[in-house]
């Protein structure tokens, strides 16, 4: 309040002041003396203040009065006090724009709408099972920024401690339009209807993933005497949007794998998996493949792994399954690799000598360690798994020697590129036109 001395430039039709309130009041009135006089009167009947009604006044909020004067005005003119209709009201939080945030976010932002909403408000953020009540008591919030204390009882999550806005609206223009709009028949119900300000909370650090789940915003205006509870948010876990490449993936090859997604971390990991969960056999090498974030914001990354297990013969997919706490926990992204079994190109040379020793050399996408080889009669197929089945004498199935051995199928290594070259020997004692069939590590294709 105090005694506000007219401005110059006031007109004989307007006048406005600005006043900043501080604590809530149930009267605030306001006290009119024109120049010449010794009395203080009330105001309304020398100076109409449209605005009259229930204001928002706290925490250094600027507001004003504004309204026709039936009086001419001059700079020696005083307002002081209030009006009996005009009460201070607390700030109100009403509204929180914001759903849900995702853990590990490096920054997290949050807003929320209300009345009377200023820079000195703190906003908190507690566990579900936490209420926002409670008074503050002498410890620090964790973050040791020097903003204040926070209830015992009022355990804020990890990186949601207490916080000042960093964003607020006070905008005197906008509440007096706001208000001088009533039209209700009491002046509660007919002003107190618009949310005249709002509040933006930067928290420079993540939520930890250890607070995933549902947590109560809790608000405290700087006279209050604790915490009030504005809504409830939602802390989500850090997933995976979009994955490449996901299609003929090429089996027991290393590749590598691009990743979208939110808060990724370099101590993530991934897995591929045979069936329809997560739970299934692993059928990736290394089988906890740790990815490496390539961008500040923690939305890309990338990860080099090898599809291992059945090829396109049998089960042609495989499930990307996602951890966002190394491995502890898997879950399905929603993507699904369809991969694709090597196939032998060619092979040299196509003519054999009959009754002497020749080597047959394949050429192909991956020729790896345990693949086999045979020849078969002309008009049969290549199927199944069998050394003999449809072999002409001298061509029964055997194994390539290959330039590059694969690991074993258990085990964390990633695996080498395999060769593109194999090559098996073969003594054929008759002449016949024959056909060559290549396995693939026990799956069967027609060379």
């Amino acid at each position: 309040g105090g005694v506000e001395r007219l401005p110059a430039g006031t007109t004989s039709t307007t006048a406005r002041l600005d006043y900043t309130f501080e604590l809530p009041a149930t009267h605030a009135r306001f006290c009119y003396r024109y120049r010449g006089s010794q009395v203080w009167e009330d105001m309304g009947g020398s100076l109409t203040v449209r605005s009259s009604g229930y204001l928002h006044g706290h925490e250094g909020g600027s507001h004003f009065l504004y309204g026709p004067t039936e009086r001419l005005q001059s700079v020696t003119n005083l307002v002081y006090g209030g009006n009996q209709t005009v009460s201070v009201l607390p700030p109100r939080a009403v509204t929180m724009l914001e759903a849900s945030a995702v853990a590990r976010v490096s920054q997290l932002f949050l807003s929320a709408r209300g009345d009377g909403l200023t820079e000195l408000g703190k906003w908190a953020l507690v566990p579900l099972r936490v209420q926002c009540g409670g008074t503050a008591a002498s410890r620090v919030n964790l973050l040791q920024d020097g903003l204040g204390s926070i209830p015992t009882r009022l355990r804020s999550v990890k990186g949601g401690e207490t916080r000042y806005p960093t964003i607020y609206q006070n905008d005197a223009q906008s509440g007096y339009d706001l208000l001088s709009q009533c039209s209700g028949r009491s002046q509660i119900d007919g002003c107190d209807v618009g949310l005249t300000s709002e509040n933006g909370v930067g928290y420079p650090t993540s939520i930890d993933i250890s607070e995933i789940g549902q947590a109560n915003v809790c608000y405290q205006y700087r006279y209050a005497s604790e915490y009030s509870q504005v809504g409830e948010i939602r802390i989500l876990p850090p997933f995976v949007r979009t994955a490449s490449p996901v299609e003929a993936v090429l089996l027991n090859t290393p590749f590598t794998l691009y990743i979208e997604g939110m808060a990724l971390s370099d101590q993530d990991v991934v897995k591929l998996v045979q069936g329809t969960t997560c739970e299934g056999p692993i059928a990736s090498r290394p089988y906890f493949a740790r990815i490496m974030v390539t961008d500040s914001l923690q939305t890309r990354a990338e990860v080099r792994l090898t599809v291992t297990g059945p090829g396109d013969y049998a089960d042609a997919t495989r499930k990307l399954c996602y951890s966002y706490d190394a491995g502890v926990t898997f879950s399905d992204t929603g993507f699904t690799i369809r991969v694709r079994s090597p196939r032998a190109n060619a092979a040299v040379p196509t003519q054999l000598s009959l009754s002497a020793t020749r080597k047959v050399s394949l050429y192909g996408d991956a020729i790896s360690e345990g693949d086999r080889v045979k020849i078969i009669r002309q008009g049969a197929t290549c199927y199944g798994t069998g050394d003999f089945d449809d072999a002409v004498l001298g061509g029964e199935g055997r194994s390539l020697d290959v330039l590059t051995a694969l690991p074993s199928d258990i085990g964390e290594e990633q695996w080498p590129a395999p060769a593109k070259q194999g090559a098996a020997q073969f003594l054929l004692p008759r002449e016949d036109p024959a056909v060559l069939c290549y396995l693939h590590r026990w799956v069967l294709f027609c060379a």
